[in-house]
């Protein structure tokens, strides 16, 4: 009877290990899959709000007031919830700047912290958007810009300043060329 039980249990392990097996190896590709989607968006950004949380906040715990929350995320989404108000022209420039603004910050998915990252983020805001045409755009798709990030995201602080400065003198200086010129 022993000998009985034994070879049972013996054969209901094993079977239940077959049956189990394949949703064991499904479970496990899933969450291989998971690691390399997330390692190819954060090494290769497409552009997705994702990034922030997942490429930068997962990693450096800036918390709520940090910038991959607070500033990163925030306005991704924002421009994301606003694309469709935008010109084609427009949209274009919103999805180019979005990958540009999170691929200056690869290098910092890894060996960073928060203060270097927030410094990086926003040392490359007017380069984004002045090589993707910020000053191309036509007056709408300028002013949808504008309420997009609002009175806040453009003066909330000197870094903020900054970046609006050096983003609107080279288009004010273009737009007074061709006035000039014309």
């Amino acid at each position: 009877m022993r000998l009985f039980n034994a070879l049972t249990t013996f054969l209901a392990v094993a079977a239940s290990a077959v049956i189990a097996s394949p949703l064991a190896n499904l479970e496990a590709t899933a969450e291989l899959a998971a690691v390399v989607d997330k390692r190819g968006i954060c090494d290769a950004p497409t552009g997705s709000c994702a990034f922030y949380k997942t490429c930068l906040e997962d990693k450096y715990k800036c918390g709520e007031k940090g910038y991959p929350l607070n500033y990163g995320y925030k306005y991704c989404k924002k421009f994301a919830d606003a694309k469709s108000k935008f010109s084609t022209k427009g949209q274009t420039w919103v999805t180019n700047t979005m990958k540009c603004l999170q691929k200056k910050l690869v290098s910092h998915t890894s060996g960073s912290t928060c203060t270097k990252l927030e410094k990086a983020a926003f040392a490359s805001h007017s380069t984004c958007y002045l090589s993707n045409g910020v000053c191309d755009l036509s007056l709408g798709d300028l002013w949808d810009i504008f309420w997009t990030v609002g009175i806040g995201g453009l003066f909330g602080g000197i870094a903020n300043l900054k970046e609006a400065a050096q983003t609107a003198a080279p288009c004010l200086v273009s737009k007074l060329d061709y006035l000039i010129l014309v």
